[in-house]
């Protein structure tokens, strides 16, 4: 019997360290997910972006694969390419190096490579519609032997096309399985769990765990006129009057980025410093735009999904994102 009340390095003896190793302490959140993973519970996870929310799942979802002998698989959704990179590089020196474990990503232009059977597969629903209808073996034995699914970044995908497609991916997984999976959804903003819990076919004991966000978000809605010359008085305010040395600025397409790009590089504060930020750059390219000493970085929203988002202490949106919600949840 698992209980709560017992320390997580005995709750989680293989893999506490792996995950946990440079932690000082444990997130709220990270404590509460232990047990009712463990024990093959539903849940869906709500914590801001960069408070541990993958390391939450991972480490008992992880402990779970160990302890069955490796015999059941995870799945991991993930809606875009560019976060799909980001976790490979975050986690593979974790779930392989340490755990010995096999991690694997498969998107539309990266697959595993040999034929050894993934313990984890980080993919998009694009390319997991393309797994199922795959005869390569390798993918076959690893779609029979999931047994627990997360879904990232969930709050995009409910009630959309995309999402509509993935949860009927995972009704034909289960029924191909013959069993039923063990479902997790995370993400930073949730308007309405019951909508997920109802929309993907979690249990009725789906738990639910709700982590407090510590920071503020200070909305403010500007109309640029001239954006050849306004914009750059904006971001050159932003510097001198508020001291932000850092910010993200997010469009709907790649070209908005470019024609932004050229605009700021033409004078003002963030002159000769700023970067694009595409979701295909190489993993070292985008470690470096959202490490950088300073300056601007352009990208199409959505590209950007992973930690380095919150290395900007200020952030904004072009043009208006839709839904707009979906912006503060970065």
């Amino acid at each position: 019997m698992i209980h709560s009340s017992d320390s997580p390095l005995l709750l989680l003896p293989n893999t506490f360290h792996a995950f946990y190793g440079g932690f000082s302490s444990l997130h709220k959140a990270q404590k509460e997910a232990i047990v009712p993973i463990l024990s093959g519970q539903d849940l869906i996870l709500q914590s801001a972006t960069g408070s541990g929310k993958s390391e939450a799942v991972l480490a008992p979802v992880m402990e779970r694969v160990i302890s069955s002998g490796k015999k059941t698989t995870v799945l991991y959704i993930i809606p875009t390419k560019a976060l799909a990179h980001d976790l490979k590089r975050r986690f593979e020196p974790v779930i392989s190096d340490r755990l010995g474990l096999n991690l694997a990503v498969r998107t539309g232009d990266i697959k595993p490579r040999g034929k050894t059977r993934p313990d984890i597969l980080f993919t998009t629903p694009e390319s997991l519609d393309v797994m199922m209808g795959s005869t390569n073996e390798s993918i076959k034995g690893f779609l029979y032997c999931v047994g627990t699914i997360i879904i990232d970044e969930v709050h995009p995908l409910v009630h959309q096309y995309r999402g509509r497609h993935l949860a009927f991916l995972l009704s034909r997984l289960e029924r191909r399985s013959g069993r039923t999976l063990q479902k997790i959804a995370m993400s930073a903003t949730i308007a309405d769990v019951d909508s997920i819990i109802g929309f993907f076919d979690f249990s009725t004991d789906t738990l639910r765990i709700s982590a407090d966000v510590k920071r503020r978000i200070n909305a403010r809605l500007m109309h640029i006129r001239q954006e050849d010359t306004e914009l750059t008085a904006l971001l050159d305010d932003l510097y001198i009057t508020w001291q932000y040395w850092k910010i993200l600025v997010f469009a709907n397409s790649r070209s908005a980025c470019d024609r932004l790009l050229d605009i700021v590089n033409r004078s003002g504060k963030f002159q000769g410093v700023s970067e694009l930020h595409y979701s295909n750059l190489k993993p070292l390219e985008r470690k470096s735009a959202g490490r950088g000493a300073g300056g601007t970085v352009s990208c199409p929203f959505g590209s950007c999904r992973s930690g380095h988002c919150g290395s900007f202490p200020c952030q904004g949106h072009a043009q208006c994102p839709e839904p707009a919600d979906h912006f503060l949840s970065v």
